[in-house]
């Protein structure tokens, strides 16, 4: 599609009334600031649109005398185009309207009033837009105005640029397909970052037990059950015989007392070593639970965090239920029957409003439908979690109320106690006044029961070692479990990350093979690293000239408008449209990117004191 500017005729519009007429390929229009260089593409903006380049809209036009806008005049724009051969004219008119009231001389305002013609012909503002919109298509706009391109939000401009190359040839990574099972690699991203996250977190509360219970496994120094055994009784049978040299050192028959002192020491070694075994395997009973409570509490505070966040989405799909079932076609600013649209000044045809009846009430409909399936799965998982919560509660309830073994809070079991006291009578008895005992004997005694203590504590400790031996099994293969599963997370991330990389290279270069001046950079890397020093590629659009400076901060006024030009060529190509094309402060580009469509150049100098057609 071919389309030129052939003229504007101007009627009290911003202070000009006139016609200004057109060249079919290159105008010049030149001037000192203020001439209403700029009023030209203003005009031609809100000729089609009802908005200036600014965004103005009708308020804004009209011709101000001595300091007040013209009443009781009329501000239009009549526009002619060549649109393939067929000249075809588009006029808007914007005025006020008055009135004189019953009984009252003057006339007042009622208003401001828009009438719009096509070819000539009085139309309804809605038959105006579909003339508009048919004459110069839905890509008119991009292959015509500067900044439609720069000034798009940048996902848009990302979707418009990566659909115009023929083809795009995304990587081909199947080790990647088949890690993410069957998500996309989005969701597949999100769940390895933070599932990779609770990995790190399970392998360090798996060394500390590790370590805990390798500690435990040491104490015995690989001396198995019997031999701790052998050890008891040998170290026994020393003690006793120790006992009995110093006994027949202190003289007199002492048999029956020595041999009633090996009875009750025999008594007093097994109650020992049976309380020490109690008493470590108490401990670690009390340990083990005091580790279940403090995880329990962790769940169940997941749980009840969980909990809320569903309740909240409840809340919010029950207020959007509430808002999309009271909702309704007649609070539409245009659903009046009986007077005239306050936005557009004419009554809405009868075959629009039931369009737009039948149309909102479907769409109403599905949204209906979509938010009852949302809140019936959203009610579903929060009696789930409800559940969860009273299993949880209960389970944590079951692990305080776990009462340690009696033996933890005595300092002496009973029986221990009356076999020493007993012990100690019969040497009391047994003492001989005035009787010196060898030194040596002493020493030999002291060595015994100091061996003996040593055996009973490492065979209640080779007992107790029972239970940590196949925990520590239980934890290394836990371990093994949660590092397979930490390098399959790191070998997913990598691969998206080499993905991410080759999918940049992928776009980026049939985007930017397009363009001579301009490039984009379809992604960003992210200034902030990860945890693992790793810094992420976003997918961006950002413009810049081809030695990539940033287009909004590194390019001069005339390099931008060269960038803009090169992406309007790019878009008219693609399109098939050659439009008219307005360039502001030409006088910044000295050698304007050439295309084969209608330029309109607007500059400022001080060469005419008013607006002059140079070209």
């Amino acid at each position: 599609m071919k389309t030129t500017l052939i003229s504007l005729d101007f009627k009290n519009w911003r202070g000009f009334t006139g016609l200004i007429e057109f060249n079919p390929d290159r105008n010049v229009f030149s001037g000192p600031n203020g001439s209403g260089k700029t009023r030209i593409p203003d005009a031609v903006s809100w000729n089609l649109t009802g908005k200036d380049t600014r965004g103005k809209a009708d308020s804004e036009l009209k011709s101000i005398v001595d300091g007040s806008p013209v009443q009781k005049s009329e501000h239009s724009v009549i526009s002619k185009y060549d649109i393939d051969g067929r000249v075809r004219e588009f006029g808007r008119c914007y005025y006020e309207k008055w009135s004189t009231k019953r009984g009252s001389a003057e006339k007042t305002k009622d208003g401001n009033q828009t009438n719009f013609t096509v070819d000539g012909i009085e139309v309804s503002k809605t038959k105006y837009n579909a003339a508009i919109a048919s004459a110069f298509g839905e890509n008119y706009s991009l292959c015509s105005g500067l900044s439609a391109v720069t000034g798009m939000e940048w996902k848009k401009r990302r979707e418009l640029l990566t659909s115009i190359p023929a083809e795009i040839k995304l990587p081909d990574m199947p080790e990647l397909i088949e890690l993410a099972k069957g998500r996309s690699l989005e969701d597949a991203k999100k769940a390895a970052d933070q599932r990779k996250k609770d990995v790190k977190k399970k392998i360090l509360e798996t060394n500390a037990a590790l370590e805990e219970r390798q500690a435990d496994v040491d104490k015995v120094g690989g001396v198995d059950k019997e031999a701790a055994e052998i050890e008891v009784k040998f170290a026994g049978e020393a003690v006793s015989e120790a006992k009995a040299a110093i006994e027949k050192a202190k003289g007199g028959d002492q048999s029956e007392n020595i041999e009633k002192l090996k009875e009750l020491n025999d008594k007093l070694f097994k109650a020992e070593s049976e309380f020490q075994w109690k008493l470590q395997g108490a401990a670690t009973k009390d340990a083990d639970n005091s580790r279940a409570i403090e995880s329990a509490k962790n769940d169940l505070k997941n749980h009840r965090e969980n909990l809320q966040d569903h309740q909240e989405k409840r809340q919010n799909l029950l207020a959007e239920y509430n808002r999309i079932k009271d909702s309704n076609p007649e609070q539409h600013p245009c659903q009046h029957y009986s007077e005239t649209c306050p936005y557009y000044g004419e009554q809405v045809e009868d075959e629009t409003l039931v369009k737009f009846h039948n149309d909102f009430n479907v769409l109403k409909s599905e949204r209906l439908e979509l938010n009852i399936t949302s809140g019936k799965e959203t009610k579903a998982e929060i009696q789930r979690i409800e559940k969860t919560i009273l299993d949880k509660e209960s389970e944590l309830k079951t692990l305080e109320e776990f009462e340690p073994d009696r033996i933890l809070k005595e300092d002496t079991n009973p029986e221990i106690h009356e076999l020493k006291l007993q012990i100690g009578g019969i040497n009391s008895k047994m003492s001989v006044e005035n009787c010196e005992i060898p030194a040596e004997l002493i020493a030999t005694l002291e060595a015994c029961e100091t061996r003996l203590t040593q055996a009973q504590e490492t065979r209640a400790a080779v007992k107790s070692s029972g239970d940590s031996v196949q925990r520590l099994e239980d934890l290394k293969t836990k371990k093994s479990e949660l590092s397979a599963e930490n390098d399959r997370i790191e070998k997913f991330l990598s691969f998206h990350q080499q993905y991410e990389q080759a999918l940049a290279d992928a776009i980026e270069k049939p985007v930017n093979d397009m363009f001579k001046i301009a490039y984009f950079k379809m992604f960003d890397t992210l200034e902030k690293a990860d945890e693992d020093g790793n810094f992420k590629q976003v997918p961006a659009c950002i413009v810049m000239d081809k030695e990539k400076r940033p287009f909004e901060t590194a390019l001069s006024n005339g390099e931008r408008i060269q960038v803009e030009l090169d992406i309007i060529r790019v878009m008219q190509e693609h399109f098939d449209i050659s439009s008219p094309i307005f360039i502001d402060n030409s006088e910044s580009v000295t050698d304007p990117i050439e295309l084969n469509c209608q330029f309109i150049e607007l500059r400022a100098t001080d060469e005419f004191e008013t607006l002059t057609k140079e070209v």
